[in-house]
């Protein structure tokens, strides 16, 4: 019991210090401050991060439009150092199970 006692008597004491204390709303200052300088942090990451996705998705959309027109992705601007000509998938793409594909039985022969 003597040291349950102690921690309650320690406990009671540090309150009353803190109750006493005059800088109590220099803490409250200091953690608006803390807590503004992190928001703005995070706002700006994460506009940075929205500016880079949406330069990609662009980009994306642009590519995709040019290989269902046949062209290639030339025309997109693919940053990040990636390369220009990334042909468009080919117009001749043969079913699974039709007559030459991989899973066609004369072809399992």
């Amino acid at each position: 019991m003597k040291p349950f006692f102690d921690d309650l008597m320690n406990l009671r004491a540090t309150l009353d210090r803190a109750r006493k204390s005059d800088d109590r709303g220099a803490s409250a200052i200091e953690w608006v401050v803390i807590t503004a300088v992190l928001v703005i942090a995070v706002s700006v990451v994460g506009a940075i991060v929205m500016s880079i996705v949406r330069e990609r998705s662009q980009t994306l959309e642009t590519c995709a439009n040019n290989a269902a027109e046949g062209n290639s992705c030339e025309g997109a601007a693919v940053p990040g150092g990636a390369p220009d000509d990334v042909a468009a998938p080919a117009a001749s793409v043969v079913p699974a199970g039709a007559a030459g594909s991989a899973t066609d039985p004369a072809n399992l022969l």
